[in-house]
């Protein structure tokens, strides 16, 4: 059990603890403004809870977009608790919405660097692919003409790398 669920005499706030299942449960559904709620009601049971702040931070970037406090949420979970590699999977997502993939990749980084067992820290991180060194790497990444060599190689590399397709005999 988390420490952030706990009451003052050391007795799990089970009605906490429903409020952050229920909103997980909603999110996994996709149902933001529920997982939102239900969230809302944890943190009103328990505001330091890390688990609870990082998902609630991750409903506000995908539901409102509002991306500084869903980073504020998710930094300040990350900061509670620095061994919870879920917390910086949720930070590197907000990243991820915001379109700041460096950052996203640094923390999913972190992430699988305290549990390189953690599933969903290897799924984010093969959502986001690799990256390759930049066409011409004296020029910035988002130079245009690294931009445009760099989607002329991507179609090149899938041209001469796609499987062969299945005919019927």
């Amino acid at each position: 059990m988390r420490s952030g669920l706990m009451a003052k005499n050391n007795a799990p706030d089970s009605s906490a603890e429903a409020a952050l299942n229920l909103g997980l449960e909603h999110l996994r559904r996709n149902h933001l403004s529920l997982a939102a709620e239900a969230l809302r009601e944890g943190l009103r049971r328990s505001p330091d809870h890390p688990l609870t702040l990082s998902y609630y931070g991750l409903c506000v970037a995908r539901l409102e977009t509002n991306y500084a406090e869903a980073l504020r949420l998710c930094k300040r979970a990350a900061n509670l608790d620095p061994y919870d590699p879920a917390l910086l999977v949720n930070l590197g997502k907000v990243y991820r919405l915001i379109g700041d993939r460096g950052a996203a990749y640094r923390s999913l980084r972190a992430a699988w660097a305290l549990d390189r067992r953690h599933h969903p820290t290897m799924l984010e991180l093969a959502r986001m692919g690799m990256r390759r060194k930049p066409v011409i790497t004296w020029l910035a990444r988002d130079h245009f003409l690294n931009v445009l060599l760099g989607k002329l190689r991507a179609r090149i590399t899938r041209a001469f790398h796609s499987p062969p397709s299945a005919t019927p005999h």
